[in-house]
């Protein structure tokens, strides 16, 4: 994940999920590109959940 373009961070984290990664994207739909077209198509990434900065 951490070499993905626009990739900034990437932590494993406690709860109900494996980690975070911080992503810079232009706009909604390049985030959207990243997500869906390389994200969840890597080995090992079952579901992920999107959360936008807004401050």
């Amino acid at each position: 994940i951490e070499n993905l373009t626009g990739v900034k961070q990437v932590h494993g984290v406690t709860g109900p999920y494996d980690g975070v990664a911080y992503i810079e994207a232009k706009d909604i739909k390049e985030l959207s590109q990243l997500v869906l077209s390389e994200m969840q198509n890597l080995d090992g990434v079952r579901d992920t959940t999107t959360c936008l900065v807004i401050g």
